[in-house]
C-alpha cells in the first residue's frame, strides 16, 4: 500500500469520513459530504482525467495530474483502508482495492436514480470529486 499508516491524510478529510454515519438501508453504506478538504478541490479537479464517454475506466486507461494522483494515493493507502475497516467493522486485508472512473454518470442509464444535488453538476468527472464520497 502507498502512504505511511501513521501519516494523516492531507487531501481527504479523515474526521469527516470517520464522523459520517453508517447507513443500513437498503445496504450498509456511508455518505461523506465534503470528504475532500475544500482548499484542494480546484487543484484536484484541474488534474482529474477527462472521461471520454460513458462506461467504466480503470486508472491505467486515463491520464491525470499530480493533485488527482495524490487523492488516488490516499484512497489506496493503509490509513484510508483502516478508516473503511473501522467504519464497516470488516477486515479488508485479503481484498485488493479497485478504483474505477465512470463516464456520463447522470443516472440515465443502468445506474438507478442520481441524487438531485448531482443532477445539475457536470459529470465528465467522478461525482465524488465534487467533495463527496460514498463508501
Amino acid at each position: 500500500m502507498l502512504h505511511d499508516p501513521e501519516t494523516k491524510l492531507s487531501i481527504l478529510d479523515e474526521e469527516a469520513i470517520r464522523a459520517a454515519p453508517l447507513q443500513f438501508d437498503p445496504y450498509e453504506y456511508s455518505y461523506v459530504d465534503q470528504a475532500m478538504r475544500p482548499e484542494y478541490r480546484e487543484s484536484v479537479l484541474a488534474d482529474a482525467p477527462e472521461i471520454p464517454a460513458r462506461g467504466s475506466y480503470g486508472l491505467p486507461q486515463l491520464r491525470y495530474g499530480q493533485a488527482f494522483g495524490q487523492v488516488i494515493s490516499e484512497l489506496l493507502s493503509t490509513r484510508f483502508r483502516s478508516l473503511v475497516e473501522e467504519k464497516f467493522d470488516i477486515d479488508l486485508s485479503n481484498r485488493p482495492p479497485v478504483i474505477l472512473m465512470m463516464g456520463n454518470t447522470t443516472g440515465h442509464y443502468n445506474e438507478g436514480p442520481c441524487p438531485p444535488r448531482l443532477e445539475a453538476q457536470d459529470h465528465h468527472r467522478d461525482p465524488w470529486l465534487q467533495s463527496e464520497l460514498a463508501l
